[in-house]
């Protein structure tokens, strides 16, 4: 498990890879899809706290992409759930 410090600095993630792709103009749409990965529709994701209607189509579907991808590989915190179980999560 992740302490507080680690959390928070793990958290800025969605950040350095929306900075890193600033400029690169084409991949300017793509961006929003970088920083968006971790929000949730409940508005309880980060680093935005974006909720709903706010997120669009395709980064709703990148959130579930990366969700489900997440909890079915082992992480060093904990061991992959099976895929029934990230089913019934999500």
């Amino acid at each position: 498990m992740l302490d507080p410090r680690e959390f928070a600095e793990m958290k800025k993630h969605p950040i350095i890879g929306d900075e890193v792709l600033k400029p690169i103009k084409f991949l300017e749409k793509a961006r929003l899809l970088v920083r968006h990965h971790h929000e949730r529709l409940d508005g309880k994701g980060f680093p935005d706290g974006l909720s709903g209607k706010d997120l669009s189509i395709l980064e709703r579907i990148i959130i579930v992409a990366d969700a489900y991808e997440a909890m079915t590989i082992d992480r060093p915190y904990r061991k992959a759930l099976r895929r029934t179980e990230v089913v019934d999560e999500l």
